[in-house]
């Protein structure tokens, strides 16, 4: 795979990203991006993980193959929807979760009403009693 080592230098300086830091966001040693900056030939497995975590850098930018390092707005606002729609969903989920919680909480603390209430009918029936 032909590409230009110069250009994952300028992705990661765009991304206001040591090299250090870029490795980490993609799961790669430190060492083995710069093995790529010396020209070793970037792995399918690099270009994933760059398309995965920055969606917005065009992979093809790398392979040397376009000359816009950034993905066009309407390619980038359909991932953008996708991602937005996969954070909705997991909030939703939190948001069930904690609901889930707070009912078993009021339901708990009916029960303890409840037991109250009957303490007290039991208390009002023996001072009836007495």
């Amino acid at each position: 795979m032909i590409y230009n080592s110069r250009r994952i230098e300028l992705v990661y300086k765009y991304l206001g990203l040591t090299q250090q830091q870029f490795a980490d966001r993609l799961g790669f040693s430190r060492h083995r991006i710069q093995d790529y900056l010396k020209g070793d030939e970037v792995s399918a497995r690099f270009l994933k993980a760059l398309e995965k975590n920055f969606p917005q850098i065009n992979p093809n930018y790398i392979r040397n193959r376009e000359d816009n390092m950034l993905i066009k707005d309407e390619d980038q606002s359909r991932h953008n929807k996708y991602e937005d729609c996969a954070e909705k969903d997991r909030i939703i989920q939190q948001l069930e979760e904690k609901l889930k919680d707070k009912e078993e909480i009021i339901e708990s603390l009916r029960e303890q009403i409840k037991m109250y209430k009957q303490q007290l009918d039991d208390y009002a029936d023996k001072s009836k009693r007495a």
